[in-house]
């Protein structure tokens, strides 16, 4: 077993970007038809024939167990060799995603023991990375030793960082609220007639509009919605709250990773997936748009690296994120409708710069940018809420890390942020498309 341990104390308060890319300045979009590919060439990989795949700097990295097999398979599915281009093989991995999958659930049974937050399948480090409140290097040891991986990341991790910080920007919020372009657009707030908070609505916000065995939105499913409630929205033009739809089906299984409502579209209620934009201005009773409307035209499979935007209602600006793992397994304070508190299969994100999710932003479609001359989102995920900041790194395994991975944000708590995986949700509801 590879282990320096002078090397890890350095790395345990320096490093970040080891989970984190050194973010770039600007924004690498990835088309439509090179998301597909992708898509179809991760799918013709077994799990058994490889250990992860992972976007950086817009390319797809592949960690491969036999180069060759998979720069068959590659090749198989290439239209063209342009696009095969856009994948770059990694060296060999140490571990199959069966063997990391196989992993989790061996530290799925140890959360009491090491009081464990989160335990999330990185693909791009081929190992695991988990979160616990304290972590001794005796503890570590043990838990490799069980698990039966050295790829191992551990986070110590602060349950009351993202208090603060939600504090901090609540002002700012309640302000940007003013200028919200008030519709029944994803993104939107929309409001549970049915609950009351301190004698006010309780307030989600709206992921997508779906056709299926349904005609209507889906939001979250949590703090006390129940089938039958009715769901309202602001009208700008009527200065008043018009009714949306009523819930017509919830899930909240933390087995199937799935935190939603879906909400049966009142007659009245229009069917839109214009994303609202981040920018609008309001002069007297009217709202101008400043930029072009947002669409959510798409769904796609979230893939590890992608960054993604959360347009959560409680901000006029959407937050920016960076998916981690798209297999975590999470440990909630609150229990689901079965009464387990564990969350699996969820996507897990690293919120960047200044703005943080707060109540009512539950329910937002996480979204990826499809193109760089058009204002067209695909949607990966539905929000579900944040929870922690790490506050300090160490590796396991000294060939997970260099120097070279250390980047200008290591030293910065970052905040989680995780989302119920979108086509999870589909598949529950019956969803046939957004439109």
């Amino acid at each position: 077993m590879k282990k320096l341990a002078a090397f890890v104390t350095i790395l345990s308060i320096a490093i970040s970007s080891t989970i984190i890319p050194c973010f770039a300045s600007e924004e690498v979009v990835i088309s439509e038809e090179t998301r597909d590919f992708w898509e179809d060439v991760i799918d013709e990989l077994d799990e058994d024939e490889y250990g992860g795949a992972y976007i950086k700097d817009g390319i797809l990295h592949i960690k491969p167990q036999d180069k060759v097999q998979t720069q068959s398979v590659l090749f198989d599915v290439a239209p063209n060799a342009r696009m095969a281009s856009d994948i770059i093989l990694d060296d060999e991995a140490k571990y199959t995603i069966s063997e990391l999958k196989s992993a989790m659930k061996k530290a799925n049974d140890l959360w009491e023991t090491f009081n464990l937050n989160y335990v999330a399948l990185s693909e791009e480090y081929n190992g695991l990375l988990v979160g616990a409140y304290k972590w001794t290097e005796e503890q570590k040891e043990e838990f490799v030793k069980i698990i039966g991986i050295e790829n191992v990341i551990f986070d110590t991790v602060n349950a009351y960082e993202m208090e603060e910080k939600v504090e901090t920007t609540q002002k700012n919020q309640e302000e940007n609220l003013e200028r919200a372009f008030k519709q029944q657009l994803p993104g939107n707030l929309i409001y549970n007639d049915n609950v009351k908070e301190n004698g006010v609505q309780q307030r989600s916000t709206l992921t997508a509009c779906v056709l299926g065995d349904i005609d209507g939105y889906i939001t979250t499913a949590h703090k006390g919605v129940e089938n039958g409630h009715q769901f309202k929205y602001d009208d700008e033009t009527s200065k008043s709250q018009k009714i949306l739809g009523t819930v017509s089906d919830r899930i909240v299984d933390g087995s199937r990773g799935v935190d939603a409502a879906i909400i049966k579209r009142d007659p009245s209620a229009i069917r839109s997936n214009v994303l609202r934009n981040e920018i609008t201005k309001k002069v007297g009773n009217q709202i101008f748009i400043e930029e072009p409307r947002r669409y959510l035209m798409t769904e796609e499979v979230a893939i590890e690296g992608d960054k993604v935007k959360i347009f959560g209602g409680q901000d006029i600006k959407a937050k920016e994120a960076y998916i981690q793992s798209t297999h975590c397994t999470k440990k909630w304070d609150t229990k689901d409708d079965y009464g387990d508190d564990m969350w699996y299969n969820i996507i897990m994100m690293t919120i960047v710069g200044d703005l943080y999710t707060t109540g009512g932003d539950s329910g937002s479609p996480v979204t990826i940018k499809l193109y760089d001359d058009k204002e067209e989102y695909g949607i990966v995920g539905v929000y579900k809420g944040a929870d922690i900041t790490a506050c300090g790194r160490s590796f396991y395994s000294d060939d997970m890390a260099g120097e070279e991975d250390i980047c200008a944000l290591a030293n910065e708590k970052r905040p989680f942020a995780f989302a119920s995986n979108w086509f999870n949700v589909k598949r529950a509801f019956g969803i046939d498309s957004i439109y």
